[in-house]
């Protein structure tokens, strides 16, 4: 039990116990941290290499854009958008710098978000499509 009468082990919000949620957060922090050293021992010609690589991603992306090849409503605009992203980061690692980083990190979220909220959508209008009902002309039976 802790100090406030809770047990320790009591799954919290329905998911987790407090114990599977402090194992989950050490892990992420291990793997974060092996992931950032693993990329600072990168040679720097591979990090500016990787940044070159994301800058010509996201010129790849607003050119397909602007031939309209690719839509920007479509998930592979903002797969392709995060790729970018993730490589310019990596190269930032070996040299910092804090603006460039704040709009690679956003550029991410925002992407990840846009692709939660077009595959939700995507889920809904396929649930919706397979409730309704058939029209008579396409051989429902006619009800009144």
């Amino acid at each position: 039990m802790s100090p406030s009468g809770d047990r320790i082990c009591a799954p919290v919000s329905g998911r987790f116990t407090l114990i599977e949620q402090e194992v989950i957060y050490r892990g992420a922090r291990l793997l974060f941290a092996y992931v950032i050293e693993y990329i600072q021992a990168l040679p720097t010609p591979v990090s500016t290499g990787c940044g070159v690589l994301g800058f010509c991603l996201y010129l790849t992306n607003y050119t397909l854009i602007t031939f309209r090849f690719l839509s920007s409503q479509d998930i592979a605009f903002f797969v392709i958008n995060i790729f970018g992203a993730g490589l310019v980061l990596v190269s930032l690692v070996q040299d910092f710098n804090l603006g460039s980083f704040m709009i690679q990190v956003f550029w991410i979220c925002l992407g990840l978000i846009a692709i939660v909220v077009r595959v939700k959508s995507r889920a809904a209008w396929r649930r919706e499509v397979h409730r309704a009902p058939l029209s008579p002309a396409l051989g429902a039976p006619h009800t009144r």
